[in-house]
């Protein structure tokens, strides 16, 4: 999730000052993460064994992001 890899996502909402991220417990309840990860999808997963591209669940909102970044840029 971020560049402090836990073990299990629960733990990042933990109360444990020695475990828990308060910045992720404040700036999204545990259970609307959850929400989100179970029902946001950009991509069909039946189609990700035809590629090796690390990238394919989210290259699909990567390319048009960077697309509009080039528009605004230039």
């Amino acid at each position: 999730m971020t560049y402090h890899k836990l073990p299990i996502e629960n733990l990042y909402w933990s109360y444990d000052e020695d475990v828990g991220i308060e910045m992720v417990s404040i700036s999204m309840p545990r259970q609307r993460f959850w929400d989100v990860k179970m029902n946001v999808h950009f991509v069909n997963n039946d189609e990700a064994s035809s590629t090796k591209d690390k990238m394919f669940k989210v290259r699909p909102v990567t390319d048009i992001l960077m697309n509009k970044f080039l528009l605004v840029g230039s």
